[in-house]
């Protein structure tokens, strides 16, 4: 083994120790193997091992870098049966890792893992005689994570936890981790997702923004704002104090029991009114709440969680649980990006901090080609991880909005808002 390669199975050993079960890497498999190709087939399937959305394997296009890459499998792993073990169910070396549960969870078969055991297993270092500069770039990677990894570390005891506290601890835990994290990031820059750690991006949604691609929905909910209803009153009627509003919501409803989001409120003023309500993730109600959102720019983020009505705060409590649940068959929960691995690559998608994720809509997303509603953004991610996804508008959704609202406290509202 060469100097070069040692350096790099010694910093992979420790990664080994540091991350559990978070590696594959970039290495080279053995050529003419129709096994080992079935196994990389399988382990660069979006489908199925989909190793590429976190780690470098060499070969494969747009990783991640949520984990490490791997150099030296078998040096990491003499017994075979380890590596196996840990592809199969990471939980039981760590059970806070991001890493899929393989085995445990059915997303692979037990023919299809043992595929990829023997693929990821077969991958070497690589040979750096012809070009050194790969080698030193390559140990430049694995000090970087192994900083990051020890920034975490270190961090551990600021990362907010599904553990009792009050509101105001939670989001106090939130803003030290985040500057933690990022110290280099004025806390206002948050309202802008992720762009306030993604430059590159930024500079693109920037430009974005000098013709923003939501300005008809805008228009569109303006004119809805002033038709009158059939029975001649209008929006107004229920919102006396005009369009900019965002501000007032979610809220706590002593009266019905249950938290209001804008969306749910403007259905209530229409069902009022003799009107159909409006479908919640998709549609008009996009409309009318981008109309809403510009003329509430600038107001600041205030949700209160009332101390006179214990069952404020179990609804607060309820969404806190979920933001921090595992879920689904890929076992992630929407801490697991946003809080534990905010700032790294999922394929070529950084992970945006919890903070500011609620200023912004509705937003128009490229992907979708329209406006959508923040709730039409939690059933996406339940989606991604493959858990099923609640009702748009039902309590599950609505208390994770109090919670995550709550948490993005005094910054400032920019929505509509436009991503990738």
């Amino acid at each position: 083994m060469t100097r070069c390669n040692k350096k790099l199975a010694l910093a992979a050993g420790i990664l080994a120790i540091v991350a559990g079960p978070l590696s594959v890497a970039p290495v080279a498999a053995a050529e003419g193997n129709s096994a080992l190709e079935e196994g990389k087939k399988i382990a660069f399937s979006r489908s199925k091992g989909n190793c590429l959305a976190c780690h470098m394997i060499v070969g494969g296009e747009f990783p991640g870098n949520l984990g490490p890459p791997l150099i030296a499998m078998k040096a990491r792993y003499p017994d075979r049966a380890k590596l196996r073990a840990q592809i199969w169910d990471a939980s039981k070396v760590n059970p806070e890792t991001a890493m899929v549960l393989f085995g445990k969870h059915g997303v692979l078969s037990e023919a299809e893992l043992e595929k990829v055991v023997d693929y990821i297993w077969s991958l070497r270092p690589i040979s750096h005689r012809s070009n050194p500069i790969n080698c030193l770039e390559n140990i430049q990677i694995m000090n970087n994570i192994l900083k990051n990894l020890a920034m975490l570390a270190i961090a551990g005891g600021v990362v907010i936890t599904a553990q009792a506290s009050t509101p105001e601890e939670d989001r106090a835990a939130f803003v030290k981790h985040y500057k933690f994290r990022f110290p280099e990031v004025p806390m206002e820059e948050y309202a802008n997702g992720a762009y306030a750690i993604d430059k590159v991006g930024r500079e693109n949604w920037e430009a974005i923004e000098e013709f923003p691609p939501y300005e008809p929905f805008i228009d569109s909910g303006n004119e809805m704002w002033d038709t009158p209803f059939a029975n001649g009153k209008t929006y107004k009627d229920c919102f006396p104090k005009g369009p900019a509003i965002v501000a007032d919501y979610p809220r706590w409803d002593k009266k019905q029991g249950m938290v209001i989001t804008l969306p749910l409120a403007i259905n209530q003023c229409r069902k009022a009114n003799g009107e159909k309500p409006l479908k919640y993730k998709k549609g008009s109600i996009n409309d009318i709440l981008a109309y809403i959102a510009w003329e509430s720019r600038g107001q600041k983020i205030n949700v209160v969680v009332p101390k006179d009505d214990p069952k404020a705060l179990e609804a607060y409590e309820k969404g806190k649980k979920f933001y921090f649940t595992r879920r689904g068959q890929l076992n992630f929960s929407c801490a697991s990006c946003h809080v534990q691995n905010t700032g790294l690559k999922v394929r070529t998608e950084i992970l945006s901090p919890s903070l500011g994720h609620v200023t912004h809509w509705p937003t128009y997303r490229s992907k979708w080609g329209t406006v959508g509603t923040l709730h039409r953004r939690f059933t996406g991610c339940n989606k991604n991880i493959r858990a099923k996804p609640f009702k748009a508008q039902g309590e599950q959704y609505r208390n994770l909005e109090y919670f995550l609202t709550f948490m993005s406290n005094g910054l400032e509202l920019n929505g509509p808002g436009a991503r990738k």
